[in-house]
């Protein structure tokens, strides 16, 4: 039955790295080309961007962090290496979850129609300043990852039996530092998310309710505007808490390895950023068209 698990998951990885490196190069590909044309990126063109080349890093990493812990490897780490390995990892985990945000701010401000001073202002920070807010949020998420070396006491437990899995390690990280990070790092971002597609959602309804009031004015074509957009931002923030909840499960399990919640877990967080990927290709009408001109071959 172990044997089995361990295929599967194997498996899978080989099938999320290849799709995963090939969709998110598509992404970064297109970009560059568009780019290229323009000798400029729209804001939400600039954060797709970064997503895609944080998704490649992040796809090989999770794919190369897979068999240490599908065969139980972590035993022919040093504990600095171990540690080490954690800091990278998570760095592209709130990576990950903040871009997600960045790009549901900036679906939102495209969106809604607010006067606020405050809304324009924040509105006007962001475009203007997009490449200085995703590195700021870059290096502010490795700082926040660092203390993890000084926090985080990992000791190999001494024993006769083959190390199997992790839990073969005992874990005993500081739970003040452990939560903030959570917070910080994955909670806030989901937040921020969900506030945008709620908000991005309100001027939809809105739009609709001044349609329906006005018969001369045919808005089906700015309805499609809002709806992909509104469609994105819900799954990336559905995403966002399915990756919460699985995390929660994968690390308080009481279950052991081969377990079908072990197994469940272990395939849907590995295949994030390429199920981040397939949303935003098939979110965005540019990156489909092209996706679909490749397909077909169509010139």
């Amino acid at each position: 039955m172990l044997l089995t698990v361990q295929m599967i998951k194997m498996t899978f990885l080989t099938v999320t790295l290849t799709f995963g490196i090939i969709l998110n190069s598509f992404i970064v590909a297109v970009s560059l080309r568009d780019w290229k044309k323009q000798r400029n990126l729209s804001v939400c063109d600039q954060i797709i961007l970064t997503m895609g080349c944080s998704n490649l890093i992040f796809q090989c990493l999770v794919t190369f962090e897979g068999p240490y812990l599908v065969f139980g490897l972590y035993q022919q780490f040093h504990k600095e290496s171990a540690v080490a390995v954690y800091i990278v990892f998570y760095f592209f985990v709130y990576v990950w979850f903040w871009n997600m945000a960045w790009l549901s701010i900036c679906y939102c401000f495209r969106l809604v129609r607010c006067s606020h001073w405050f809304f324009i202002r924040l509105q006007n920070r962001i475009s203007s300043s997009v490449t200085q807010i995703l590195l700021g949020s870059w290096g502010f998420l490795l700082i926040m990852n660092i203390p993890l070396i000084w926090t985080l006491h990992l000791e190999a437990r001494q024993n006769t039996t083959i190390t199997t899995t992790i839990e073969d390690f005992n874990f005993q990280p500081n739970l003040q530092y452990l939560f903030f990070n959570i917070i910080v790092g994955s909670c806030l971002p989901t937040l921020i998310t969900s506030i945008s597609v709620g908000l991005s959602l309100v001027s939809l309804v809105s739009h609709v309710w001044r349609m329906k009031h006005n018969t001369n004015h045919s808005g089906f074509p700015e309805l499609k505007i809002y709806i992909k957009p509104c469609i994105t931002m819900f799954l990336l923030m559905l995403m966002g808490a399915l990756y919460l909840l699985a995390t929660s499960i994968y690390v308080l399990r009481k279950f052991s390895m081969g377990h079908f919640w072990d197994v469940v877990c272990f395939l849907f967080l590995r295949s994030s950023p390429l199920t981040q990927a397939v949303i935003v290709i098939f979110g965005n009408s540019k990156f489909q068209v092209a996706w679909l001109k490749i397909c077909f071959q169509r010139e």
